[in-house]
């Protein structure tokens, strides 16, 4: 079985790296509001197989929330995978990036601005950082979307699924912001446009 840490009580600090998301923006994965009290420390590359609401897909916001016991400084590289390998499994490649010099102690909430990524309705999230003693918080259930009892892991060249046994549910505390596609906004303008020209047409 897989090492999970519980967290310490009353620590509630909160914090924000990066940008904000569009106003237009909708939330199609969240699982921020039901903390376990359980967190994942590695430094291996770890994520989470999610299943998104709505009919957004093009990502520009995500935030993780991560816990340290001490004051680290991490590299945070975060990747986006689809589910298209054997069994399931993470394989290719949709966008990743690496913020360096993030610094922070106790819970945090880390806030990253992504270049409108078009993802599929399910894919896999990872995060890599460089201290074995930090970690994703591990919450349940998801309030948006939904995600199942195992996470996946980058070891030896390959993807593992993780569970605990149910205890906590491996659900990792992440949220997702999107928009739509700019073709669907074209075709949904196009949609209105035709209605009120019929509308037009029958009132004379």
């Amino acid at each position: 079985m897989r090492r999970t840490c519980r967290l310490a009580a009353g620590l509630v600090v909160l914090a924000a790296v990066g940008g904000g998301s569009p106003a237009r923006a909708e939330i199609i994965y969240n699982n921020l509001q039901n903390v376990t009290g359980y967190y994942y420390p590695t430094a291996m590359e770890v994520g989470d197989e999610v299943a998104l609401a709505g009919t957004a897909r093009e990502v520009t916001e995500f935030r993780v929330m991560l816990y340290a016991p001490a004051a680290v400084t991490i590299d945070a590289s975060l990747d986006f995978y689809q589910n298209d390998g054997p069994l399931g499994k993470p394989q290719t490649w949709i966008w990743g990036a690496t913020w360096q010099g993030v610094s922070f102690g106790g819970v945090q909430t880390l806030v990253f601005p992504i270049p409108n990524v078009l993802v599929p309705d399910t894919f896999t999230w990872t995060f890599t950082g460089t201290d074995p003693s930090a970690g994703v918080l591990l919450n349940d259930p998801p309030t948006v979307g939904s995600s199942g009892d195992y996470l996946w892991m980058y070891e030896s060249g390959a993807w593992t699924a993780v569970d605990f046994g149910g205890t906590p549910v491996a659900n990792m505390a992440v949220r997702i912001e999107a928009v739509p596609e700019p073709a669907t906004l074209v075709l949904l303008g196009s949609g209105v446009a035709g209605l009120v020209i019929r509308r037009g047409r029958r009132g004379f």
